[in-house]
């Protein structure tokens, strides 16, 4: 991420945390969205589903603001697949950056950027796994492991 050229001001996300080149966390409000356009973001990848609260209303205010909205519905822990990791990798990789990726609370955000880090990046397993826990990774991570074939 180019944190040089971020307005530091006050939390942009819920759960928010910043690593490997992105900023990530939970979903966000109106007042969230609009603090991330003045900190100078100018991608949101959401991970929610098309169903979940806020997202029609979320690509609305983006719109409006003129941010980049990008949406890869992740349903749970069945979302959480090689394909969504690529699809992910792919739109991160063209993002105009700097880059906010969410969910409803990051769990799919670090789970994601874990399968991303080991299918895309080249890390092995653990690392891609301590990848996934420094972005939001939580609840998923039984599912990541299995994944990653990490499981004894």
């Amino acid at each position: 991420m180019q944190s040089a050229q971020l307005t530091q001001s006050k939390v942009l996300f819920p759960n928010e945390l910043k690593a490997h080149g992105i900023l990530s966390g939970g979903r966000p409000n109106e007042e969230n969205l609009r603090n991330a356009a003045a900190a100078g973001y100018k991608t949101i990848i959401n991970l929610q589903m098309e169903h979940e609260d806020g997202v029609a209303r979320e690509r609305e205010i983006l719109s409006e603001l003129g941010l980049t909205y990008v949406a890869i519905p992740v349903a749970g822990g069945a979302g959480i697949t090689a394909e969504n990791a690529a699809i992910l990798h792919r739109e991160l990789e063209k993002a105009d950056q700097p880059v906010i990726v969410h969910c409803a609370g990051g769990n799919r955000v670090g789970a994601l950027m874990a399968l991303r880090a080991f299918h895309h990046q080249g890390l092995g397993a653990k690392e891609a796994l301590k990848v996934g826990k420094e972005t939001g990774l939580r609840g998923l991570e039984a599912t990541v492991i299995e994944r990653l074939n990490l499981a004894s």
